[in-house]
């Protein structure tokens, strides 16, 4: 019995002597493998966007390779998540030798470098793929999408008419929009046009109405006619061949049909005085001799200062020129005139009524019944101080213009004496009302042009007795 227990008390010191060599054998084994692991470079270069440099990755444990792809920005795990991740991958680290690592990312990828994008863009992307899985799976999501009035007011511009967007495009440009309609938000703060009524009324044409406007742009265009051209359109038009005017009875009817042009030009009653209109040279500062006029086969009328031929002492002096006829208060007038600069220096220009009493004595500009308007390099700027002076539409004149056309309105009992831009329109001025007793004080009021340099024209254009004034 002795015996047989002193051969266990040996076989189990062996034991615990094998057993304490395997463990010292095992452990030093583990660090030399993680040794080895810890020496491969799994990530040799990458190279980044941009301008940055390339880059060698920091030799990382496996545990810590594990821990960098799960901590990627785009998983959003917290840091109590990845710290208590990390403590225990640590203790399984030696484990690890089994994981492959050279393959971690698929052929010719790397993962997203969302760090590089700041947490409200982060947002924004998140909430894009929820928007694309959504679109994906729920046709209620999408009739939400295409029903909204973000989707409605931009996608109106693809749908009118004027476009001439074929369908595919269309269905394109729709799909589009509701992929992207994450990124739209900002359209709510926008105006998106400039010209709502406008826009809505092109929108809303008919076909029929649309194709017949179309016909007439184009015989517009077979006229070659030039809107910036000084000349009007109606004497633009007079000059054409009359063969390019022809319409088919049932295209003209059709056409004004839906283009009752006729019904809404003014009816009233327009005398042309152009033929009879003459303008004088005045008295002042040698006037006679140096202004110069001229009027054409057409009774259009050029007015300038011409001293080529002139001796005496009172060059570049104001003078004065004057209508032939005094006004009368009861009628009401428009006198259209163009204004030419033959040079590239600075010339004034001055348009308004003065008294025939005075056009000897002094410049008419004084009376404070004008329009003053100064000319340099192709820019025209309306200079405040000669009567004329206040808007009722548009801001202070003050732009490029070339061959600056002008538009008077007289009416001497009605105390109305304004300039407009012609044909535009797009600035109104009146008289001051301080000086508007003047129309009805004076007896002998005449249309007034002021003078003083040469290279400077003002050619009158038309001129018109009217019942009534339009717009």
């Amino acid at each position: 019995m002795v015996l047989l227990m002193c051969h266990c008390a040996q076989f189990l010191a062996l034991k615990d002597s094998f057993g304490f060599v395997f463990l010292t054998l095992y452990q030093k084994n583990v660090q030399n493998t993680t040794q080895i692991i810890d020496d491969i470079d799994f990530f040799p270069t990458s190279k980044f966007k941009g301008n940055e440099d390339k880059l060698q990755i920091e030799r990382l444990s496996n545990s810590e390779k594990i821990i960098q792809s799960v901590s990627n920005e785009s998983n959003l795990c917290t840091q109590e998540f990845l710290h208590s991740l990390r403590k225990n991958l640590e203790k399984i680290n030696p484990l690890l030798e089994m994981v492959c690592f050279d393959k971690m990312h698929q052929e010719n990828k790397e993962p997203i470098r969302f760090a590089g994008i700041n947490s409200s863009k982060l947002e924004e992307i998140d909430y894009y793929i929820k928007h694309l899985i959504q679109l994906e799976n729920s046709q209620k999501y999408n009739l939400t999408i295409t029903q909204s009035e973000r989707f409605k007011k931009i996608f109106q511009i693809f749908e009118s008419k004027v476009n001439f967007l074929n369908e595919n495009m269309k269905i394109y440009v729709k799909e589009i929009k509701k992929e992207f309609y994450p990124f739209m938000k900002k359209l709510d703060t926008f105006k998106v046009f400039s010209q709502q009524e406008r826009f809505d009324l092109l929108k809303d044409l008919s076909e029929e109405v649309l194709q017949d406007f179309i016909q007439l742009l184009k015989k517009k265009q077979q006229l070659q006619i030039n809107n910036n051209s000084s000349a009007s359109v109606s004497d633009q038009i007079k000059q054409q061949p009359f063969r390019l005017f022809q319409f088919k009875k049932t295209e003209l009817d059709q056409i004004l049909s839906n283009f009752p042009v006729f019904d809404i030009v003014s009816s009233s009653k327009t005398t042309d005085l152009l033929k009879d209109l003459d303008m004088l040279k005045g008295d002042l500062q040698d006037g006679q001799q140096r202004n110069q006029i001229i009027k054409n086969i057409e009774f259009t009328q050029e007015i300038f200062i011409n001293q080529q031929q002139y001796q005496g002492h009172n060059k570049n002096e104001t003078t004065n020129c004057i209508s032939n006829r005094v006004l009368e208060r009861q009628n009401k007038y428009i006198f259209r005139i163009q204004l030419q600069v033959n040079d590239d220096k600075r010339h004034g220009f001055s348009i308004g009524l003065m008294q025939k009493s005075k056009q000897s004595i002094e410049a008419g500009f004084q009376q404070k019944l004008s329009c003053q308007l100064w000319y340099d390099n192709k820019q025209i700027e309306h200079k405040i101080g000669d009567g004329i002076d206040k808007y009722i539409k548009g801001d202070r004149i003050n732009g490029f213009w070339l061959n600056f056309m002008l538009e008077t309105r007289i009416y001497l009992a009605g105390k109305m004496l304004q300039v407009l831009d012609y044909p535009n329109y797009s600035y109104q001025i009146e008289l001051k009302d301080e000086f508007k007793d003047k129309l009805i004080q004076f007896n002998d009021l005449c249309l007034y042009f002021y003078l003083q340099k040469e290279n400077t024209k003002y050619i009158i254009k038309e001129a018109y007795l009217i019942d009534e004034f339009i717009n």
